[in-house]
């Protein structure tokens, strides 16, 4: 699968069922980075499911533009009530597992097109280690993960650089088949592939 960035996808194609942890800086960058895959896969009629649990589902669909075929998980709306998104599938915070796994699959049913691969984004499981122990939430990446394989879904997992301890990261990558690094320099910003395959770092462009 394709990432939607024209000298990157040159290089690299995801394979069909991969989980990826995308571990990032906060920069507007990553969001550009999901916001692609899931439009790219939107143009070849690949549907796709953005859960989110820090920004609100109009800041989604405002960078997602004309992808119609995107569900939305909404893990923020619960605190600001007033600006409660119609058309996704909301959950009573990032700590309501339970809740949450339910509205993926929801979420899958919704925009699922028999004989299509799915793309999904889920930003971020930082977010979640905020709220619930370590290994609450590793064994709720390994079902949802397991769950993206069997529906054919490419997944990529979002975690914020530098926010937790080795061991946390080490058990992500465990869990998942391949990690992609984002850095910016120079108000460049550039993507390092390892472990599925090797890229060095290559510049968005």
């Amino acid at each position: 699968m394709k990432l939607g960035y024209r000298n990157l996808d040159r290089k690299v194609e995801i394979p069909e069922r991969s989980i990826i942890l995308v571990i990032s800086p906060q920069i507007p960058a990553k969001l550009e980075l999901l916001s692609r895959f899931l439009k790219t896969g939107s143009k070849k009629g690949e549907p796709g499911i953005f859960v989110t649990t820090d920004r609100l589902p109009s800041e989604i669909r405002e960078r997602l533009g004309e992808a119609p075929e995107v569900a939305i998980v909404d893990c923020v709306s619960w605190s600001v009530p007033d600006r409660r998104e119609r058309d996704v599938f909301q959950v009573p915070g990032p700590a309501a597992l339970n809740e949450l796994s339910v509205a993926i699959e929801r979420a899958r049913e919704s925009v699922f097109k028999p004989g299509k691969p799915m793309r999904m984004v889920f930003d971020s499981v930082s977010t979640l280690l905020l709220y619930t122990n370590p290994n609450t939430i590793f064994r709720f990446v390994q079902v949802i993960a397991n769950r993206a394989r069997a529906s054919f879904t490419t997944l990529l997992l979002t975690l914020q650089k530098d926010m937790h301890e080795p061991q946390v990261v080490s058990t992500l990558e465990h869990l998942t088949d391949g990690t992609a690094e984002l850095r910016e320099e120079k108000g460049k910003v550039y993507i390092k592939f390892s472990r599925l395959f090797e890229t060095g770092w290559v510049e968005l462009e």
